[in-house]
């Protein structure tokens, strides 16, 4: 700026310094009069936009400066109601200077832009002498036609919104400032046709476009309107149809039609050939509904009419007219009424039909074979005619004559007679059965009745018809007698005095009783029943009363019931409503087991049904005998179980596991207990009996009892070592006490050492080194008891016995007996504390006579049971006392126990860890000191361990029942959280404990821990998510909800699955993988993890620790867990042919998933799916810890 002003100052001097000579020769005075505007010329007509320049160019007498170093000149102007600026742009030094304004958005003037007065905004104008322009504007044009439309313009609707692609249609658009629009876009081209009707209406002409919406923009000077749902408009291709659902219906229309297709939405109008449907209803732009209309046989083409245009016809939207079916004839014309027989109609229009119906009833297996033929099997019906219709696309058939079908009654199988129902194996049996025709006027059924067992046939007997027998029946014995009618029998037809017993006749499976009228009226009241005594029909019978005989006329097929004065009625057998037959077999022979037995009866011409009926056959496998399987031997002292069989008439002989009694014939030799038939050995060398009972029958076997050889030797001495020159006496203890022969002899193997020992077992040692005593059985078994000495030269030093430390009390652990599986030993606790000090060289001891035997701390808090190898399983011991220079045999364990009930800090993490949780047991510390016997110094603490070693804490009396959401918890000093532990509840003599599996001494403590999240309320994984937050296996996400469908990142698996297997966390400070960083959150359980060879799915160095868990990496962890853990699994194999999608599964892993399905704890993720390849989600990742640590035996199942 500088610059521009002193040049500016230096081309004026120059001018002045050339002028003044001419100023000064043709001036007398100096010029004072100011420079004054002679004219303003101002910007052409027209209307101007956002950005466009207004020029306005003011004259002036004589040439001027203008100075806009301390402001800039400008002329006032008033758009609209709004006073802008045009400043000053060039013509300083000149008498033209000219000013300018760029229009901004917002600004209209459609009435003329009003020129104010020059201002100089501190600046100046100024002529060659220095005197100030006047600033009034003179002579300036008229700005009239100068107009200003700077407002944005506005779509506020469209009409219409849609139009072919091939564009053409005339759009009008409504909205605001639309006044010299100068161009209208449909997407991103241009309309034509366009015709501004006013400032808030435009009609435009639609161009071409592609299938879809795009927007319309309209541009004047003003701008360019924004987009909006408003100014959308929509190119509709063309419709196509590509199918008709259904492609025919009848002439008469009426059929509701699905058109599908694509492009179809917005449809006017749908046509069946020239015809309008109705009832068009667009489902979605690929399906229209509507209502064919009624049309000619034949076929029509059927399109679509939307916007975009109609659908061109093709084979695709064929619709076919089809006229009404007829029947002229029906082949057969009668059937049974069980149906099943296979009928024939003839007619037309019969193509495409949808149904045939006899009566109201339709037809199965119906087959059309042509336009004029159909085959089709008759349904069960009522006994009659009915009318059969066939049901087309064209409508159904009209009755008459022709299409008639008659149903025929069938006969009823009324028995099945199995004699006997129960038989032995082996026995014969015979099979009757009845067939009878209850219609009036009924005919006796012929043909024959096929026996059957199951699907199997027995085989095939004719049927015999059966004839009315006249019988008598006791008075009073008669079944339910019909209203207005009663008994009323007589000894013959003069004797008025009633009979003791009343004539009936039985037919069949019917009974005919001959009732009187209680009005005495000369009528009886014939009345069938059957055998349940129903009533099957009954006849009033005029001209007889008081039945006193019946008889049968088997030539002429009558039945005359004779009454009071020998009047009488006769029936004829048509009448009685039953026609009888019946056939029978005999069947030989029957496998063991329940027979269903059917009848199925073969029809004659009246008869022409197949009916069937079925009952019941049992066959009995009867015992024959038992027995004894032999030999049996038993060495004395030893017991062997005794097999007793069952022989049955199938010749087969299976064991029998109770029921049986035994005895034995000497006891002295041999026992036998009398349920279980276990044999015990007494005596050697004799014979005796044994005994059986079962069910009525007897076996006896013989025992031979055998020697009971030696089976092991044990050989002890006072001490191990001695010098020479001395005596030590040694004694052998022969096992087991019932050894027939228990003598030994000794000797001695030299060594390095010599000796010599007498028959009585004194040794005298010879020569230092060592050597070996043995006691050798004599009875022939081999058995050898053997214990190595060691000589020495001089004197041995004095050994002290080391001993257990009871909390302060001594105890001799020469006092344990260590052939049992454990010793417990019970401290009183001092200052709510409690310890045992055992020598690690007493645990070497008894691990040498029992490697499995534990010694159990018990105080009234808690337990602690301790393993005699626990040497082997602190890890770094050995570099522990190689640092303080002492052996195995110069350290004792110092083993504490100490209720931390009241600790104020483990109280507040249990508060903070568990804000629900409440403890139901002791708080106890269990802690373990190693110790140099030598100065009673702890040199080092053992708080981790190879092995999982066993705690017990005991519920508090009041505790009656373990709450279902319960955990076991190990309180981490360097975190100060409560961690999960491995437990299971027990209840020992009426108290719940807790027995807790853990690898570290720490804080332990048994507490009620109630969890609920909101969003799992309706889930599926609701109980084992609540109860593994119970457990302390997973935590919520905040706000009370646990998000279980949230995916769970590999880190976050492998952490949890770690810390659930209470192995720890690697603490060597290596990265396990190159992305794993140590002293992340999660990079010392990847590292154990991967030490554990939970990780096999990881390839090459990086973990990957936020991506999602796959289901099968984790199915591949949890195997390895399971391998991990020993854990027993069977060898039953496993399909996984169920679950479709398990082909997606990578290979490696098939294996490892057929083990978690194996063992349930993973069952897919629906009925036939796996998902091999999904995420895990936080419901699966709880489900799958309670499986497995359930599977693992680590929690209650």
């Amino acid at each position: 700026m500088y610059q521009v002003r002193t040049m500016r100052k230096l081309l004026i001097g120059l001018i002045v310094l050339c002028l003044l000579p001419l100023y000064f020769t043709d001036k007398a005075f100096a010029d004072t009069a100011g420079p004054s505007v002679t004219s303003v010329s101002v910007p052409a007509d027209g209307t101007y936009g956002v950005g466009d320049p207004m020029d306005f160019l003011v004259n002036m007498d004589k040439p001027v400066f203008v100075d806009t170093s301390g402001g800039n000149p400008g002329i006032a102007m008033v758009v609209g109601a709004t006073t802008v600026y045009a400043t000053f742009v060039s013509g300083s030094g000149s008498s033209a200077l000219m000013f300018r304004y760029s229009v901004q958005s917002g600004l209209s003037d459609s009435n003329g832009i009003t020129i104010g007065a020059l201002s100089l905004n501190f600046g100046s104008i100024k002529d060659l002498e220095g005197n100030d322009a006047l600033l009034t504007l003179n002579g300036v044009s008229s700005t009239a036609g100068v107009l200003v439309n700077a407002i944005v313009p506005t779509i506020l609707s469209m009409s219409p919104q849609s139009g072919p692609t091939a564009g053409g249609t005339s759009v009008t658009l409504t909205g605001t400032n639309l006044s010299g629009a100068t161009a209208v876009t449909f997407g991103a081209t241009a309309a034509t046709g366009i015709t501004v009707n006013s400032a808030t209406s435009i009609t435009v002409t639609a161009p071409a476009g592609s299938s879809g919406t795009v927007d319309v923009t309209v541009t004047t000077p003003g701008g360019t309107s924004a987009t909006s749902a408003a100014d959308q408009f929509t190119y509709m291709a063309v419709p196509t149809i590509t199918s008709v659902s259904p492609t025919s219906g009848p002439t008469s229309g009426g059929t509701s039609v699905t058109l599908t297709g694509t492009n179809l939405s917005g449809a006017t109008a749908v046509t069946f050939g020239a015809t309008m449907a109705t009832g068009v209803t667009v489902n979605s732009a690929t399906s229209i509904t509507a209502t064919a209309p009624a049309g000619n046989s034949g076929t029509v083409d059927v399109r679509v009419t939307t916007t975009g245009g109609t659908s061109a016809t093709s084979a695709a939207d064929q619709y076919t007219y089809i006229a009404v079916p007829t029947i002229t004839s029906v082949s057969p014309t009668s059937g049974p009424t069980s149906g099943g027989t296979s009928v024939t109609l003839t007619g037309t229009n019969l193509s495409g039909a949808t149904a045939v119906t006899f009566g109201t009833t339709a037809a199965t297996g119906v087959t059309v074979n042509s336009a004029t033929s159909i085959t089709a099997t008759a349904p069960a019906g009522s006994s009659g005619t009915v009318d059969v219709t066939v049901t087309t696309p064209g409508g159904t058939s009209a009755t008459s004559a022709a299409d008639q079908y008659t149903y025929m009654t069938a006969p009823t199988i009324t028995s099945i007679n199995v004699s006997p129902t129960s038989i032995a194996y082996g026995e014969t049996v015979t099979l009757q059965a009845s067939v009878s025709d209850f219609t009036a006027g009924g005919v006796t059924p012929t043909g024959s009745l096929t026996f059957k067992d199951g699907t199997t046939e027995l085989g095939t007997a004719n049927l015999v018809a059966t004839t009315p027998i006249k019988t008598n029946a006791d008075f009073g014995s008669e079944p339910s007698v019909p209203s207005g009618m009663k008994v009323s029998c007589m000894a013959d037809p003069g004797n008025v005095i009633a009979a003791t017993s009343c004539p009936v006749m039985k037919w069949g499976d019917l009974t005919y009783w001959a009732f009187s009228y209680t009005d005495n009226s000369l009528a009886l009241g014939i009345v069938a029943f059957d055998s349940s005594g129903a009533i099957v029909k009954q006849w009033e019978k005029s001209g007889a009363r008081y039945v006193y005989n019946i008889t049968v006329d088997s030539s002429l097929q009558t039945v005359t019931f004779w009454g009071q004065n020998d009047r009488s009625v006769t029936m004829s057998w048509a009448d009685l409503e039953n026609a009888n037959a019946y056939a029978s077999i005999v069947i030989p022979a029957f496998s063991i087991g329940s027979h269903p037995i059917t009848a199925q009866y073969s029809g004659d011409f009246n008869h022409i049904s197949s009916i069937s009926a079925s009952s019941a056959l049992t066959v009995l496998n009867t015992l024959t005998g038992i027995g004894f399987n032999q030999p049996i031997s038993v060495q004395a002292g030893k017991s062997v179980s005794s097999v007793v069989y069952a022989a049955y008439a199938d010749l087969t002989t299976p064991t029998l596991t109770s029921g049986v009694t035994y005895s034995s014939g000497d006891p002295t030799i041999a026992t036998v207990d009398p349920t279980t038939g276990m044999i015990t050995g007494i005596a050697a060398g004799e014979s005796t009996v044994i005994s059986a009972a079962y069910q009525g029958f007897t076996a006896q076997a013989n025992v031979t009892v055998t020697a009971a050889p030696i089976e092991s030797i044990t050989v002890s001495s006072s001490s191990g070592t001695m010098y020479i020159g001395a005596s030590l006496q040694f004694s052998a203890t022969v096992a087991p006490d019932l050894a027939t022969d228990k003598t030994f002899s000794w000797s001695v193997v030299p060594g390095t050492g010599a000796a010599t020992i007498n028959a009585a077992g004194r040794l005298v040692a010879t020569k230092a080194g060592t050597i070996t005593v043995q006691a050798t059985a004599h009875d022939g078994s081999g058995v050898i008891g053997s214990k190595v000495i060691t000589i020495h030269t001089r004197s041995l030093p004095a050994v002290t016995t080391p001993v257990i430390d009871l909390n302060g009390l001594t105890l001799d652990p020469n006092t344990i007996d260590t052939t049992k599986p454990s010793v417990t030993l019970e401290v009183t606790p001092k200052d709510g504390a409690a310890f045992i000090s055992i020598p690690a060289s007493i645990l070497t001891s008894f691990e040498s006579k029992n490697a499995a035997f534990v010694i159990e701390l018990k105080t009234s808090y808690g337990s602690y049971q301790v393993p005699v190898n626990l040497t082997s399983l602190i890890p770094g011991l050995k570099d522990l006392l190689a640092k303080n220079n002492v052996t195995n045999d110069d350290i004792s364990f110092k083993i504490t126990l100490t209720d931390k009930s009241g600790d104020k800090d483990i109280q507040a993490a249990l508060t903070n860890g568990l804000p629900n949780g409440q403890a139901i047991g002791a708080i106890v510390d269990f802690h373990m000191d190693i110790i140099n016997t030598k100065t009673g110094q702890a040199i080092g603490t053992a708080d981790k361990f190879s092995q999982a070693l066993t705690r017990v804490i005991p519920m508090s009396k009041s505790v009656t029942s373990m709450p279902v959401q319960w955990g076991a918890f190990r309180y981490n000093a360097a975190t100060e959280k409560l961690e999960f532990v491995a437990a299971e509840k027990k209840q020992i003599d009426g108290v719940w404990v807790v027995i807790m599996s853990s690898y570290s001494n720490s804080v332990y403590v048994v507490a009620r821990n109630t969890v609920s999240f909101a969003d799992v309320q309706q889930h599926w994984s609701k109980s084992d998510v609540e109860l593994a937050a119970a457990k302390g296996l997973v935590e919520g996400v905040g706000d009370g909800k646990y998000d279980p469908n949230k995916a769970v990142t590999r880190a976050e698996f492998t952490a949890m699955l770690v810390r659930a297997l209470g192995r720890g966390t690697s603490d060597t400070g290596m990265a396990p993988y190159d992305d794993v960083e140590s002293g992340t959150w999660y990079s010392g359980e990847v590292a154990t993890a991967k030490e554990l060879g939970l990780l096999a799915f990881v390839k090459g160095n990086r973990f990957s620790p936020n991506q999602p868990l796959t289901r099968e990496e984790m199915a591949s962890m949890l195997a390895a867990v399971a391998r991990l853990e020993q854990l027993t699994i069977s060898s039953e194999p496993v399909s996984l042919d169920g679950f479709k999608d398990i082909g997606n599964a990578d290979a490696d892993y098939l294996e490892d998933v057929r083990l978690m399905v194996k063992l349930h704890i993973m069952t897919g993720t629906g009925a036939t799916t796996f998902d091999p390849k999904g995420k895990t989600t936080r419901a699966q990742a709880a489900t799958v810890f309670i499986r497995a640590l359930q599977a693992l035996g680590m929690i209650d199942s």
